[in-house]
């Protein structure tokens, strides 16, 4: 698990205090990938938004490549994944306030 690796980096440069946002972000993550997999259990469309899998691994590597910027990109991962999160929030309560403004026959 690489946040797991990106935790045991910051502990070893004694830089404790930044350990909870690789944590942070992995919570994030999963919560992007369960919005999306409920969603899709009720029949609904949660695809998309700003940061989702492939922009996360890209900034990773990016922060993971460059090691002054990991602090910086493990940042900007968890505000746009939080972002990405109130997105498909957003989108899903659209679609089932639609189907449910059709009828119950709708859903």
């Amino acid at each position: 698990m690489l946040p797991g690796g990106v935790v045991w980096h910051l502990l070893a440069e004694e830089r404790r205090f930044l350990t909870t946002l690789p944590v942070a972000v992995t919570a994030a993550s999963w919560l992007v990938s369960y919005q999306r997999a409920k969603a899709e259990s009720l029949g609904l469309d949660a695809k998309g938004g700003i940061m989702e899998r492939a922009e996360r691994v890209v900034v990773l590597a990016f922060g993971l490549a460059l090691p002054a910027t990991l602090v910086v990109a493990q940042c900007m991962m968890l505000a746009l994944t939080l972002v990405t999160a109130t997105q498909r929030f957003a989108k899903v309560w659209r679609q089932a306030t639609a189907s449910l403004d059709r009828g119950p026959s709708a859903v």
